[in-house]
């Protein structure tokens, strides 16, 4: 793997994560461009983030989660029962 390429782990990471954020702003009744100010990102890094092109840093994750009223836990994506966060602390991720 070159420098800078992502596993397909990664990526299957980002995409979850990114469909997850997108489903709990629309739950919430939020619009992307809303979410965004909110946060202080563009609405394209939104939209980045929200299709799993770009890692969403975990600083704006935080961010997310607080304007719209969840835990960063609730956006965490699922991986075989076992959300990618448990994997990660039980070193499974590489």
């Amino acid at each position: 793997m070159s420098r800078g390429a992502k596993s397909a782990e990664a990526r299957q990471f980002d995409e979850a994560l990114g469909r997850r954020i997108e489903a709990v702003r629309k739950r919430a009744g939020i619009k992307g461009m809303e979410l965004a100010a909110a946060v202080g990102i563009t609405p394209s890094a939104l939209y980045r983030y929200e299709a799993g092109v770009c890692a969403c840093p975990q600083f704006v994750l935080w961010k997310i989660a607080g304007a719209l009223a969840v835990s960063v836990t609730s956006v965490m994506p699922t991986y075989q029962n076992t959300t990618f966060l448990e994997r990660a602390r039980q070193g499974l991720l590489r």
